[in-house]
């Protein structure tokens, strides 16, 4: 009942994040999904390295690319944001996720057309440093 009970606090982004990772399926561009070591209610969505597509938590779902060179660090990144999903349950999307996804776009505007300064500094912003911090992860 507990497990169920949280589930339902997270819905909106769990069900973002099952429909997602189901759309990847369909297209045969998901690689495999594994249970997180950290969270086990967690699973990670890894998706072919073809797929353009960069990594997103969605309550107990983190969607990544293959592609990723230092994939234990920006899982790890991803996890902080599951702990703010359960943290802040249906208000997840509008607080972190917006935010979130509104710098990552900005982030990569400025780097193509700007000079690169703002993208430089995205982990330093919240919600990004918190997700690191909850993540455990160290930037150097």
């Amino acid at each position: 009942m507990k497990h169920f009970l949280h589930y339902l606090w997270t819905l909106p982004q769990n069900l973002l994040g099952l429909l997602l990772a189901w759309r990847y399926e369909r297209c045969a561009q998901l690689l495999c999904v594994q249970r997180s070591a950290r969270f086990p209610q967690v699973r990670i969505v890894t998706l072919d390295a073809a797929v353009d597509f960069s990594a997103i938590s969605l309550g107990h779902y983190i969607i990544i690319s293959d592609s990723y060179k230092d994939r234990q660090r920006i899982i790890r990144h991803e996890e902080g944001h599951c702990v703010q999903s359960d943290w802040l349950g249906p208000l997840y999307l509008l607080a972190v996720g917006l935010p979130s996804i509104v710098m990552f776009l900005m982030s990569g505007y400025n780097r193509r057309h700007g000079d690169g300064r703002f993208a430089d500094r995205y982990y330093q912003r919240w919600p990004e440093n918190q997700a690191d911090r909850l993540g455990g992860v160290i930037r150097g």
